[in-house]
């Protein structure tokens, strides 16, 4: 759905397979985006912008070395906004976690902006 200033929505799911040195990357990922702008020529400056949110769930798969480490409906959501000139952008939340051998192996978050698997496994 749009208007005269921009909205738009989108979702997409996307699967890829690498084979090379002893491992195996199957990555599949869904993607949901939500973008809206205000940018009309009747707005001041200082008024016109836009915010985009994407958020994607990541169920991939590598293998090496006898294990299989599986993305547990990994999720990461980032955002982008700019208004008046100014912007900002980055990824704001993580969660999920990681199977090895379909067991725990690690929990993944966002710490200090940053998205990190903690595993309490050797």
């Amino acid at each position: 759905m749009s208007d005269l200033d921009g909205a738009n929505r989108r979702r997409a799911t996307k699967e890829r397979t690498v084979k090379g040195s002893g491992v195996e990357w199957t990555c599949t990922s869904r993607h949901a985006s939500n973008f809206a702008s205000a940018t009309s020529i009747g707005l001041l400056y200082s008024q016109r912008g836009f915010a985009e949110q994407v958020r994607s769930t990541i169920t991939s798969t590598a293998k090496t070395g006898g294990d299989a480490y599986r993305f547990d409906d990994v999720q990461v959501e980032s955002g982008a906004k700019e208004k008046g000139g100014q912007a900002s952008s980055g990824i704001v939340a993580t969660s999920g976690r990681i199977l090895r051998n379909e067991k725990p192996f690690a929990e993944c978050s966002l710490q200090n902006g940053v998205p990190v698997a903690v595993s309490a496994q050797p």
